[in-house]
């Protein structure tokens, strides 16, 4: 809970997006769950989605963060999604079973 919470205070505070959970503290409470829900809907609205808006931090939370990073990402290198795409296409692992954060 306490990595949700950071998530959507990050959106609040750099994003100015209504999604603040108050104070960080690892409880699903109410100002959780409806920073949650405030954040899918201002998602939906800014990426013309549809996913389901209430306060669960489920999948679709984690993949509209995902969208957000990937935004974020093309933003601060001044790319576009084929320039992403065209670099993570040349990326090399270490090995089978390196993990890359």
């Amino acid at each position: 809970v306490e990595d949700h919470q950071q998530l959507l205070k990050w959106m609040f505070e750099d994003h100015g997006w209504d999604c603040d959970p108050g104070a960080i503290d690892n409880q699903s409470g109410p100002a959780t769950r409806g920073a949650t829900q405030r954040f899918k809907e201002r998602y939906n609205q800014e990426f013309s989605q549809s996913i389901p808006v209430d306060g669960g931090f489920d999948r679709a939370a984690w993949e509209a963060f995902h969208d957000v990073y990937e935004r974020e990402l093309r933003l601060s290198m001044g790319w576009t999604q084929a320039d992403l795409d065209g670099v993570r296409l040349q990326l090399q692992l270490i090995d089978a079973g390196a993990v890359g954060c």
